[in-house]
């Protein structure tokens, strides 16, 4: 079977495409449970954080480097697919840098597989998003106002809490 885009990739019980696309997060002990997203035609929302998904069980110990992300997000937008990693985080946002890295890193990983297989031939760009119930100083809840992180040359936002994310306002954010 021939994979022509990135978007149709993935196994269907990981995939969400119904509108709207929320991020949700079943842990009774979570601080931040929900955000909408907005401007969303034509994305697919992986759930990475799923009780199946098990990247490592080719490593002996792998507590060092088994945190995962909650959710990619594929979008194509003008020609361009983005994935954008998304973590909840409650108030140590901290450890959500090193998740979201982790994921980019096995995304990178399956994108390299697929393309020697000559399938997914689309440009990709990809950023982080830490969504962090703890407000810091300088981030006013209730506006958009991202700051950004740069890990090992991945642009990573961090994000207040928020009920609904613009898709476009933050892939504008990520291209300027």
């Amino acid at each position: 079977m021939k994979i022509d885009s990135l978007l149709n990739a993935f196994k269907d019980e990981y995939r969400i495409t119904s509108q709207p696309l929320r991020l949700t997060e079943s842990d009774k002990a979570a601080t931040y449970r929900e955000c909408e997203l907005k401007g969303c035609g034509g994305c697919v929302l992986i759930k990475i954080d799923h009780s199946r998904l098990n990247w490592l069980e080719i490593l002996k110990d792998a507590d060092l480097v088994k945190k995962k992300c909650d959710y990619v997000l594929l979008s194509k937008i003008d020609g361009e697919v983005f994935f954008i990693i998304f973590e909840m985080k409650g108030k140590n946002s901290a450890i959500g840098h090193s998740q979201v890295y982790n994921t980019y890193e096995y995304l990178v990983y399956l994108i390299k597989i697929l393309r020697n297989n000559g399938h997914c031939k689309e440009a990709t760009k990809c950023f982080g998003v830490v969504l962090t119930s703890h407000v810091k100083p300088g981030i006013r809840a209730t506006d958009y106002q991202p700051k950004e992180k740069n890990i090992n040359g991945l642009r990573v936002f961090i994000l207040p809490q928020l009920p609904k994310i613009n898709l476009a306002k933050l892939i504008k954010t990520f291209k300027a």
